[in-house]
């Protein structure tokens, strides 16, 4: 880095320290909250194409 830079780098050790990640595991469980009761339930086309993949 340069010597006049005044903003330093985070450091990450994991990308479960990442607040993008954080907050897409959280919306992640809010799709399968709502996915896994009423209509959704029984449509498993729309219900796969919203959950994506589940390796999550």
């Amino acid at each position: 880095m340069h010597s006049d830079c005044i903003f330093e780098m985070a450091k990450i050790i994991s990308f479960e320290e990442i607040n993008a990640w954080k907050e897409s595991r959280d919306f992640n469980k809010v799709i399968y909250g709502l996915t896994n009761k009423g209509e959704f339930e029984k449509d498993f086309d729309l219900k796969d194409k919203l959950e994506g993949p589940r390796y999550l």
